[in-house]
């Protein structure tokens, strides 16, 4: 993710992001494989949201069967753009030695419509506003 600067979108990504896309990109394809789904593919391209543009790749296919999307949400979630690789690994270091309870940190955000049409994103840095007019940001920076 960069900031836009005086409106100007950047043109380039450095390797650091780029690499970070790929891991990514590679850690969804892979799970997408495991389900059985071959998807086509967009990207990466440059994405605007508000004053910050990021790299994104869109997956599209088609679920036979609906009741699969739960389990390839759990399967895919969270990705290695908030957990880091191998999975398994990444994740029991970071129970084990971070003190913040990311909660909604990450997740998926999007929409089923009545025929069955679905679109989801990974979202990150989200805000959890919670009771006693309280609110919560979730931000941070990856390490490669």
């Amino acid at each position: 993710t960069m900031p836009v600067a005086d409106g100007i979108e950047p043109t380039e990504w450095n390797e650091k992001n780029r690499q970070e896309q790929a891991y990514v990109s590679d850690y969804i394809r892979s799970c997408l494989a495991s389900h059985g789904i071959t998807a086509t593919e967009e990207g990466p391209y440059t994405a605007r949201a508000g004053e910050v543009v990021h790299l994104k790749t869109d997956f599209r296919f088609p679920l036979t069967d609906t009741h699969d999307l739960g389990r390839l949400v759990a399967d895919l979630h969270p990705t290695p753009a908030v957990c880091g690789l191998p999975k398994a690994e990444a994740y029991r270091f970071i129970h084990e030695h971070e003190a913040l309870d990311r909660r909604y940190y990450a997740g998926f955000a999007g929409w089923t419509d009545p025929q069955g049409d679905t679109q989801l994103y990974v979202n990150l840095r989200c805000m959890e506003v919670t009771g006693g007019h309280k609110a919560v940001l979730y931000a941070g920076g990856g390490i490669l």
